[in-house]
């Protein structure tokens, strides 16, 4: 077991992970600085001129991809190094939205998409029919007399005993 410890401690491969981990950390912080200005200028760009900057839209889509990337490195989740190491990521940005000349003023554009939700009505519970009384269970019955636990026979002064 010692030897084992020794062995990951001094193997060159975890140190060198580790140092990608440092430096992936830094570019995972500016990535998110970068995004939090995407954000600004692409709300004032709505703002502005009422639709979403294409080009930002792809960049910040990228960006995203590329922290998810980043995290799945730092987690150990896969062993890919992230960029440069291996290509920028190059996916269609979502938002489309966003795109059309969107009027701010007019609330209908915005609920196109909404679906009043339905009303949920509660089942009616079903009450178990009361059970049947039998002629057995309104025959009156005598208690049973207790027994002595050594012999089986009637407790001394048991009042409910039958003699012979």
């Amino acid at each position: 077991m010692e030897d084992r410890i020794r062995r990951n401690m001094t193997s060159r491969g975890i140190w060198s992970r580790a140092l990608y981990m440092v430096l992936f950390s830094i570019a995972f912080s500016l990535a998110k600085m970068i995004i939090v200005i995407l954000v600004i200028f692409q709300f004032l760009s709505i703002l502005v001129t009422g639709q979403a900057n294409a080009q930002l839209l792809r960049l910040a889509k990228n960006l995203s991809v590329y922290l998810l990337e980043v995290l799945e490195f730092q987690t150990f989740n896969t062993e890919r190094h992230p960029f440069p190491f291996s290509p920028w990521p190059d996916e269609e940005p979502g938002g489309e939205v966003w795109l059309d000349d969107y009027d701010l003023d007019d609330d209908d554009d915005y609920d196109d998409d909404y679906v009043e939700p339905r009303e949920i009505k509660p089942k009616p519970v079903k009450k178990a029919a009361p059970k049947a009384k039998t002629s057995a269970a309104k025959k009156k019955t005598k208690p049973a007399p207790d027994v002595d636990a050594d012999d089986g026979q009637p407790a001394p002064g048991d009042d409910n005993s039958t003699s012979s």
